[in-house]
């Protein structure tokens, strides 16, 4: 549907067995292929559009087994599933994620915050947006928000 079999896929060969669940085999890959690379993830923890593009296949609170209409990710499961590739990674990638318990920010729902002006104004944790994203492109690890 997307292409992937012809680029991220075919990059990640043999490191990403599973095309339809490849994100941790892709930075497997990405670490071992370029271990100096830098990698910053960046989201809200309820992200409105991803979670609505990921509840493609689900409902009945599963995957592929549908009997009905898919469904939106539910929010918690979303940012469980941001949660885990943190404290895979913590030790290789940053994160910064916008929780679901902050209203500034439309409680985590937003999508993106780096094309706009909310790229200057994000503060979570007492740390500026673009101060990680700064600290990122230094090579500093740094780990913000739930």
């Amino acid at each position: 549907m997307w292409g992937l079999d012809d680029t991220v896929l075919a990059v990640c060969g043999a490191d990403c067995p599973d095309p339809n669940n490849f994100a941790n085999g892709m930075l497997d890959h990405i670490y071992k292929t370029y271990p100096n690379m830098r990698v910053g993830l960046f989201s809200n923890t309820a992200d409105l559009v991803i979670r609505t593009f990921m509840g493609w296949g689900y409902c009945d609170n599963t995957w592929n087994k549908c009997t009905g209409v898919s469904t939106i990710i539910p929010a918690n499961l979303f940012e469980q599933g941001l949660l885990t590739i943190r404290a895979e990674y913590q030790n290789q990638s940053s994160s910064y994620f916008i929780g679901q318990t902050q209203a500034l920010y439309n409680f985590g729902q937003n999508h993106t915050a780096l094309r706009s002006p909310s790229f200057w104004t994000t503060i979570i944790d007492g740390v500026p947006l673009s101060d990680w994203v700064g600290n990122v492109i230094n090579g500093d690890i740094q780990h913000v928000g739930p």
